[in-house]
């Protein structure tokens, strides 16, 4: 049986040093509708999907009432809770990754979000996944001190993840933690202008509802299919699903990015994947050992001017948010 697990970190971080608008970026709140995590249960209520929300506890500033409301929603729809940590937030500004800080350090953050955790929702979590993929192997530690079983923070490859190099897309053991990866794979592309191949790369990419187009939705799904990797891993955000200006001061629905995401969902439920929580599928996670290095490969294409306008204007983005 093939497993994804959509999982949505929930957060409303407006730079890696600043807090944003709780409202905007975690309920997704125009007018008056909610585009944000509401909209997301939404959709997963009619696909008859259910997901894993990492919620970050970390956000200290922003009023506990609200994340007590929040779990309290995301619970009721019979979806999954688990633990999300930005440390800024409640530490330094300027360190905005938990390898940033020593291992006393790292249990203070993770201490005071577990209990954030716990008051919000009554019970504590099992799953976690670092901001911004930024844990180490002292995390994973520390998480088994916890009483968590399982981490999603592995990114192999990605600049921020220090946890020591694992297997890409195999669940593994590390000491008492089964890691569960973000699942990547590899896109190979031409771009081209008037007709003609004019330049090649590629990119290491996560499934991910965000920063993949349907077509690499689609061709990575088949191809971590093909690789027989067994459980894969939706990514979005809670803010996944609206967009706004650099300046973050005009917001507004992104259809596109919902009509993306209803289409991904119903391609896979057609080719017979199982949508589960990470709460429902930790007691039988498959780890596995021995298993050779696997990023899945597809090709595209894109058009060459519109390539550069996108990556201008995604570089000016990730200046403004500090990262």
């Amino acid at each position: 049986m093939k497993y994804i697990i959509p999982t949505i970190d929930v957060e409303a971080i407006r730079t890696l040093s600043r807090l944003g608008d709780y409202e905007k970026l975690i309920l997704g709140r125009i007018g008056d509708y909610s585009f944000g995590v509401p909209k997301i249960l939404e959709i997963f209520d009619t696909f008859r999907v259910k997901g894993t929300f990492f919620v970050d506890f970390a956000e200290k500033d922003h009023d506990p009432k609200l994340f007590h409301l929040l779990t309290e929603l995301i619970l009721g729809k019979n979806n999954d809770v688990q633990l999300h940590v930005h440390p800024q937030f409640m530490s330094d500004p300027n360190r905005p990754l938990l390898h940033q800080y020593n291992i006393i350090e790292q249990e203070h953050c993770l201490d005071e979000s577990i209990k954030a955790f716990y008051h919000a929702t009554s019970h504590y979590p099992k799953a976690f996944r670092a901001g911004g993929y930024g844990a180490d192997n002292n995390t994973l530690k520390l998480l088994s001190k916890f009483g968590i079983s399982v981490d999603s923070s592995y990114f192999p490859g990605h600049e921020n993840c220090k946890i020591s190099p694992l297997t890409p897309n195999v669940i593994s053991k590390v000491d008492d933690i089964i890691e569960v990866p973000v699942t990547v794979f590899k896109n190979n592309i031409d771009y081209r202008l008037a007709g003609n191949v004019v330049k090649q790369g590629s990119l290491i990419k996560k499934l991910d509802i965000d920063s993949c187009s349907l077509e690499e939705l689609k061709l990575g799904l088949d191809a971590v299919s093909d690789s027989k990797i067994k459980i894969i891993i939706l990514f979005m955000h809670s803010y996944s699903l609206i967009k706004w200006n650099p300046t973050y001061t005009k917001y507004e629905p992104d259809f596109a990015d919902m009509e993306k995401l209803d289409s991904f969902l119903g391609y896979a439920l057609g080719k017979d994947y199982t949508f589960a929580t990470m709460d429902e599928i930790m007691n039988f996670l498959p780890v596995e050992t021995g298993r050779e290095y696997t990023i899945p490969e597809i090709k595209t294409e894109r058009n060459f001017l519109n390539s550069v306008k996108r990556s201008i204007s995604a570089k000016v983005r990730t200046t403004l948010r500090g990262k």
